[in-house]
């Protein structure tokens, strides 16, 4: 029996599924793009391969295990959304557990998403714009704030917010998202006002099981496009059953019916859900690897991994989610001098960057100094927390 798991994806989110499948007594090949990612030397064997064109990274693994004589026993991508194709696509040619590649399609591509639910009233008027062909922008979208994004691209990369469209505007927008995108694609959606919520949880036989709501709070001046607080969502229980019960509707029409998933969604003010996207992968900058579980004690990275080797998850039983939040410090112009959270109890915290680092002001969910993991055993406790942690946080940037 072969012992080997794939990772696609090594850079530091991937670490913990790296040392986990290792401690099971897996040997491990860790593929990207990128020939710094910690996890290559972490894994047993690598591979610098870009992970972004599935064919290539397929050929790449392909002829390390006929070298080896041996197929591998899983593929694994986790809080990764660039190499979903990619480890999609492996897992099909050796026939292994975990999302298909047509289901990774659909769980990656936004314009695939909106055309499943563009019935529902959980999704907002679009248009999909392909600079490869002729493309018109209907009226009703251009006289109406409008949000431009690309459709296969995450971390809030190349959004962008219009508020009074124009066709100028709309023109830049485009291009802007597309430089972002693989297939050069954009999708324009009427903008919808609201609070923006995440909801992570377990799809088993059909059915979602949800773990935990966020509520997403905003840098200023980023439009609401960059998150710098995900906190337990204090909501009515009816309110939050509105959100799980859309969630499940989308995984429902995506015939999503066994895995992990992490969905974006907003809330106006008439109380209307809205979904953003839903993706078959946990969330990354810790939320998939220590968050979830912090949270809620549910053993979250084990289960993603436990899908990939097995195709099996077992339901999670009823939660309790401790009012806590994972509050990001977003990376400010200058030169990265010092970032220092003292020790507190129920308080987990790392920095993102490394001394000298050279930052910009805070564009995308990438441009974080470091985390603060706080949680309480009642809302007022965490709230103290929190406050206790911001006051003592020590950042010293240097600016020339």
């Amino acid at each position: 029996m072969s012992r080997w798991v794939v990772h696609i994806g090594a850079g530091r989110w991937q670490l913990a599924a790296i040392t986990a499948t290792k401690k099971r007594g897996y040997l491990t090949l860790a593929v990207d793009g990128n020939d710094k990612a910690e996890g290559l030397e972490l894994a047993d064997e690598a591979l610098v391969v870009d992970i972004t064109d599935e064919q290539k990274t397929l050929r790449a693994v392909i002829k390390f295990f006929e070298k080896q004589g041996i197929s591998p026993k899983g593929v694994l991508c986790i809080a990764s959304e660039a190499g979903q194709l990619s480890a999609a696509l492996i897992r099909d040619h050796y026939d292994l557990p975990g999302l298909s590649f047509e289901m990774a399609k659909k769980l990656t591509d936004k314009s695939l998403q909106r055309s499943f639910w563009s019935s529902e009233p959980f999704s907002p008027e679009f248009v999909i714009i392909d600079l490869e062909k002729r493309f018109e922008i209907p009226v009703d979208l251009q006289s109406e704030p409008v949000i431009v994004k690309p459709v296969d691209s995450a971390g809030s990369r190349g959004i962008t917010v219009i508020k009074e469209p124009n066709a100028q505007a709309l023109e830049n927008a485009i291009k802007f998202a597309t430089d972002y995108s693989k297939s050069k694609k954009a999708i324009v959606e009427r903008y919808i006002d609201g609070q923006e919520y995440t909801l992570e949880s377990i799809v088993v036989d059909g059915q979602t099981y949800p773990l935990v709501i966020t509520e997403k709070h905003k840098v200023h001046g980023t439009n609401g496009t960059v998150a710098n607080k995900l906190a337990s969502a204090n909501l009515s229980d009816v309110m939050s059953k509105r959100i799980v019960d859309t969630v499940s509707k989308g995984h429902k029409l995506l015939e999503y019916r066994n895995g992990v998933s992490h969905a974006e969604v907003i809330v106006d003010e008439c109380e209307q859900v809205w979904i953003v996207e839903i993706a078959g992968r946990g969330a990354g900058f810790a939320v998939s690897e220590k968050y979830i579980e912090f949270c809620t004690g549910y053993p979250y990275l084990k289960t993603s991994i436990d899908f990939s080797l097995s195709d099996i998850i077992d339901a999670p039983t009823k939660l309790e989610v401790l009012p806590s939040c994972i509050r990001f410090f977003e990376s400010i112009e200058g030169t990265l001098e010092e970032f220092y959270i003292p020790s507190i109890e129920n308080v987990e915290s790392a920095s993102l960057f490394e001394k000298g680092t050279v930052m910009k002001q805070a564009t995308t969910d990438a441009d974080r100094m470091g985390y603060a993991m706080v949680k309480g055993k009642t809302q007022l406790e965490y709230e103290e927390l929190l406050r206790k942690v911001e006051e003592s946080v020590k950042v010293k940037i240097s600016v020339e």
